[in-house]
């Protein structure tokens, strides 16, 4: 009995020991379970919004996908309606040089070449004519001397130019020989 009674109190003590050191472990259970339950509230409270904000942008981003993909379409079909448009018209203006290369040289050339001859002869009669006339030499002998009367006059103003060009640059050297202070000196006087 005795041993009975050892194990009984052995029993209770490490009981005892073990209930007494998980005190503060249920403590901090409890503040955990107390903070998951703020934690809860909280989230039960903005889950709502959140889940539906998620929902709204999944649509919002849902029709920009959809705008894009239809905008990406027309997009496509333009450049496409462009291209071809750029190559009609590539086309018509390689025709165009084609049917203006045919028009020059079936038409225009031939036309030219049977009227040049023509045309040459009359303006070569009209020059030899108007150079055996009489009333033009006496107008080009009078513009000659003209002329000759304006360059001679001409030819004498450089020379006095040159003249007086060059006294100049003798003033300019006596000056420079003399010195400042007698032409100075002479401008008093003067």
């Amino acid at each position: 009995m005795l041993l009975v009674g050892i194990g009984a109190f052995v029993l209770g003590t490490s009981l005892a020991v073990f209930l007494i050191a998980s005190i503060p472990t249920v403590l901090a259970a409890r503040r955990t379970a107390q903070a998951m339950e703020v934690l809860l509230r909280t989230a039960e409270a903005e889950l709502p919004d959140t889940v539906a904000a998620m929902r709204l942008s999944g649509l919002e981003l849902s029709d920009c996908i959809e705008e894009v993909s239809l905008l990406s379409g027309e997009v496509t079909s333009g450049i496409r309606a462009s291209a071809q448009a750029v190559t009609a018209a590539e086309q018509g203006i390689r025709e165009g040089a084609k049917y203006a290369r045919m028009a020059v040289t079936d038409m225009v050339v031939p036309t030219i070449k049977r009227r040049v001859p023509a045309a040459r002869g009359t303006v070569e009669a009209e020059l030899q004519r108007r150079a055996q006339l009489q009333h033009t030499l006496p107008a080009i002998r009078q513009m000659a001397a003209t002329t000759k009367t304006v360059a001679s006059q001409l030819r004498f103003g450089l020379a006095a130019l040159k003249l007086v060009s060059g006294a100049n640059q003798a003033r300019r050297w006596v000056l420079q020989q003399r010195g400042l202070a007698e032409y100075n000196r002479r401008r008093e006087y003067m």
